[in-house]
Parts: C-alpha cells; structure tokens; sequence
C-alpha cells in the first residue's frame, strides 16, 4: 500500500503534531479522497483540512473493507 497523503505539507504537519500532542496512543488512518489521489481544494470542505474521528468498534462491519482497501496510517508518515 502506498504511504501517500494528499494534503498541503503545512497541514499535513498541523494534523501530526495535533495527534502526537492530544493523542499519541491512537491509532489514527486517513482514507477516502485524501488517499486516493481524488481530493481537491474543496474536497470535505472549504476549509483547508476536515478531520472526523470515528471508533473502529463503532463503525458498521460494511465499511470496514472500504476503509481497508486504501487508507494510511498517520503515524506511518
């Protein structure tokens, strides 16, 4: 699987050092447009990056594959 994130570096950055701060013991993947070369600078919204955190346990079993066919680990980066 390819390690890339398509994000501005500087937000790529912001997004790191938040979950590194607030967060280091989470496991955290990005997936959809963001990974899957499809995103632009409206993509999710017109902010410069949306972030929704969601539970593993918590999402249904049916998007378990839709995640796992292309996401990336954040702390991979």
């Amino acid at each position: 699987m390819e390690n890339k994130l398509f994000l501005r570096d500087i937000d790529k950055q912001r997004l790191l050092k938040l979950l590194a701060d607030y967060l280091p013991e989470v496991n955290a993947w990005a997936y959809g447009s963001r990974v899957n070369g499809q995103a632009h600078d409206t993509s999710d919204s017109n902010i410069p990056i949306l972030v929704e955190a969601r539970d593993w346990a918590r999402l249904p079993e049916s998007f378990y594959q839709e995640i796992l066919r292309n996401y990336v680990d954040l702390k991979g980066l």
